[in-house]
């Protein structure tokens, strides 16, 4: 029997987890272009939905990620199994195999690539064992970055985030307590950057961007968004409007955050961001929804999966949905690439295939 409990891309694996991708099954659908200007907003975005059955073969997949015509995505053979991670080009339609996992039930995830590096998290399916691995896309090696075995009866998820040269990730210690990571790729140097006070599923996630390390925390009862500058060493300290701000992400001087009074319960949410330039916070209310699933931010873009499942583009600097000429009704999954690229995935139903969709919003 498997228990899964999805927000997003997340999962708390309850017993014999498999996969989150059984029900997602491999793509086939049309090839199509969607051009399209919002107004006034002189907004432009192309929208590409990619045909890949033929070439693809695979039965399930998770996480795909641009770079240029790169798509690095994690798939598997059966839906109950993810072991692989191959590099499709997008426009060829070959694609190549660079990792093959070593579990024979496994849950190959969380595939995030840049210029110089890819890298992906290997998992049995019950999840108590996680190795992070780098794959180096000069030298074409591959090699293990952090590897963690969870306690009987216990599980691990190991969520690291990508950016440049550096990889950051939570590491859970014994009991409830947990670290933050920093490795960097050149040197392999790795370092402790900060504990936890309050760890939990909503603060698992760390967001690393321009040399800033973002992550958040409860402490003695109070929420906190937490940035370390790289380049700087020093960790600088922000008040936040609610006891849990979760899954924080940050564009510029804007930190992005579901907030919690109970974590515990998904629907009673604030999703808003919080501008350190005036130490001040605004609540987002996304058009349709009254609550959210997940999001995703780079530069100027925001993309949102309600509460029904459809996906929001909103315009950060004007505050405004972006109208996209969108050829599904609603989404299951938002990845997105270092360029800024959205990936979304659709999953298969009595009437449609599963899709994804390439959204390029450009500069």
């Amino acid at each position: 029997i498997i228990y899964i409990y999805v927000k997003g891309d997340y999962m708390i694996k309850k017993s014999m987890v498999c996969s989150i991708v059984l029900i997602l099954i491999i793509l086939d659908c049309g090839c199509g272009t969607y051009s399209q200007s919002n107004g006034d907003d002189g907004f432009e975005h192309k929208v590409s939905v990619v045909k890949i059955l033929e070439d693809m073969p695979y039965a399930s997949y998770i996480n795909p990620v641009l770079v240029d015509d790169e798509m690095y995505i994690c798939v598997g053979g059966s839906l109950s199994s993810i072991g692989m991670v191959v590099d499709y080009n997008i426009k060829s339609k070959k694609s190549k195999l660079i990792f093959e996992s070593q579990f024979s039930e496994a849950s190959v995830s969380n595939t995030m690539a840049n210029n110089k590096w890819v890298i992906w998290v290997d998992s049995d399916s019950s999840g108590t064992h996680n190795i992070i691995y780098a794959f180096n896309r000069i030298s074409e090696k591959t090699f293990k970055i952090a590897e963690y075995k969870a306690a009987t009866n216990d599980y691990v998820i190991t969520a690291p985030y990508l950016s440049g040269d550096y990889i950051a990730w939570i590491e859970t210690e014994s009991g409830s307590s947990a670290k933050v990571k920093l490795y960097n790729l050149q040197t392999s140097d790795c370092i402790d950057i900060a504990k936890l006070n309050d760890h939990s599923f909503y603060n698992n996630f760390v967001f690393l961007d321009d040399d800033q390390l973002l992550w958040t925390d409860n402490i003695n009862g109070k929420g906190y968004y937490l940035i370390y500058n790289i380049k700087a060493e020093s960790t600088k300290k922000i008040d936040a409007p609610y006891p849990y701000p979760g899954y924080a992400q940050r564009t510029g001087k804007l930190l992005f955050s579901i907030n919690f009074d109970d974590y515990h319960n998904w629907t009673d949410q604030n999703f808003g961001c919080f501008d350190t330039s005036t130490s001040k916070y605004r609540s987002i209310d996304v058009e349709g929804t009254s609550y959210i699933n997940q999001f995703r931010i780079k530069r100027n873009i925001l993309a949102v999966m309600s509460s029904d499942n459809e996906l929001k583009l909103i315009d950060v600097e004007k505050g405004k949905l972006v109208d996209c000429a969108f050829p599904l009704m609603t989404i299951d999954t938002i990845d997105i690439s270092s360029d800024g690229r959205i990936v979304v995935g659709a999953r298969a139903s009595d009437e449609n295939n599963l899709k994804l969709v390439i959204i390029d919003c450009g500069d």
